[in-house]
């Protein structure tokens, strides 16, 4: 359903939702998952971990809605600033951070499961 490698594959999500600094929103379409963005936020700094959206539901607006979704939630809990990563090959990925407002950091290289990534803010 998601892309391989997701986050939800590297790491123990439940674990991690336990967590008292963890986020996660989901959008569903009927009974159905249509994505989800995990975060972690500890004012005035938040952390997305993963927006992740099932195929069938890409490009129509499910990851616009739940990153404002998120961004909201962090406004209200104090957040400033927000950081993500995301590898710099992925061009639909640079692209929709770029639309809202994301742009990588220089300096800030980073590789995420092998391949070559960026930090952006």
């Amino acid at each position: 359903m998601f892309c391989a490698g997701n986050f939800v594959q590297q790491m123990d999500a439940a674990a991690f939702l336990d967590l008292d600094s963890s986020d996660c929103l989901i959008a569903e379409e009927g009974k159905q998952l249509a994505g989800f963005i995990l975060a972690e936020s500890n004012p005035p700094l938040a952390h997305i971990i993963t927006l992740d959206i099932a195929a069938a539901h890409r490009r129509k607006g499910v990851g616009s809605a739940l990153l404002r979704e998120m961004e909201q939630h962090f406004a209200y809990h104090g957040v400033l600033s927000v950081l993500l990563e995301t590898a710099v090959d992925n061009g639909s990925a640079v692209a929709f951070w770029g639309r809202h407002g994301y742009s990588a950091e220089a300096g800030t290289e980073t590789v995420l499961s092998g391949e070559c990534g960026c930090v952006m803010r």
